[in-house]
């Protein structure tokens, strides 16, 4: 059987005025995902968060949880949700373990042992005693995951949860999303900036600009369809770039890479052995999802399946 639905949202429209921050958007999370949620600044990503957790309402459009529209008696399934969204805010003289406890008591989690436990799944136990206002930026993320996991959520949203933080910290918060994905379980979807680090952990992408939606579905289907760069390496390189002219476009740098589909590939090599270009390799290359993200926000609609 495929993976459950736990978060579907159709035709969401969010307007301000005479401006639209959503513009009938449609994409489906499963269960099991790590869900990326990539766009420019004013793309939408927040306020679809938002609208999804109910702290703000559509224009018009649907929000599915689990399967039930969230609404009226279906609002329930909010406790099934843990979130960050954007900056994370705590009490600055209490410690980290005083802020969970008394978001705990406000959300209804009575159990001391919860907050023990979201505490050692982002290894913050050796400074859980310590005032919150001695805590790095890394820390504080974490610190918010942590509050996010107190109900022992089985999907989590998080809006930029490596904003601020340095390589280690980036690399400290990939890993734990990762590892809480692949023990616990724990659905993600991440609004982020950070196109390498969305790469290296989500298998599925929504890119949005301009509150539409330009592609959904899997990274590596994404990338592995748009993979039309070849590098050739060659001899002599500016002589195999005058033999291949204007018909294979050449990508800027100082290898030989053109732009051209598989088909096309032994076409071009037949023109460089005439001209007299010795080519000892043929190496399709994978666009980047930052690359891909680039091409894509810069031109029109795709779709690939939502």
């Amino acid at each position: 059987m495929p993976p459950a639905e736990v978060l579907r949202i159709e035709e969401l429209t969010k307007v301000y005025g005479r401006k639209r921050a959503l513009d009938g958007v449609s994409f489906t999370v499963r269960e099991g995902d790590v869900f990326g949620f990539l766009g420019p600044n004013g793309a939408g990503k927040t306020t679809t968060i938002r609208i999804v957790l109910g702290l703000i309402r559509a224009t018009s459009g649907r929000v599915f949880l689990f399967g039930k529209r969230r609404r009226g008696a279906a609002l329930a399934a909010l406790a099934r949700l843990g979130a960050v969204v954007e900056i994370p805010r705590f009490y600055p003289y209490l410690s980290g373990r005083g802020n969970l406890e008394v978001l705990a008591m406000l959300s209804g989690v009575r159990s001391r042992e919860a907050v023990d436990r979201v505490l050692a799944v982002v290894r913050l136990e050796e400074a859980a005693d310590d005032p919150v206002r001695t805590y790095s930026q890394g820390m504080r993320q974490r610190l918010g995951i942590a509050q996010a996991l107190l109900a022992d959520p089985e999907l989590v949203l998080l809006d930029e949860p490596t904003n601020g933080l340095d390589p280690h910290g980036v690399q400290e918060m990939r890993e734990m999303i990762a590892e809480l994905n692949r023990e616990r379980g724990i659905t993600f979807v991440i609004s982020s900036h950070q196109l390498l680090e969305i790469e290296q952990i989500c298998n599925r992408v929504a890119i949005l600009r301009k509150g539409r939606l330009l592609v959904t579905g899997d990274v590596d289907r994404i990338l592995s369809t748009e993979t039309v760069i070849h590098r050739l390496v060659v001899d002599d390189v500016e002589r195999a770039a005058a033999a291949l002219g204007d018909r294979f476009p050449r990508e800027e740098g100082p290898a030989l890479r053109i732009r051209t589909s598989r088909d096309r590939v032994p076409e071009a090599v037949e023109a460089l052995v005439r001209a007299g270009v010795r080519v000892r390799e043929v190496v399709p290359e994978r666009l980047t999802l930052e690359e891909y993200f680039l091409r894509v926000t810069e031109g029109s609609e795709v779709d690939l399946g939502r």
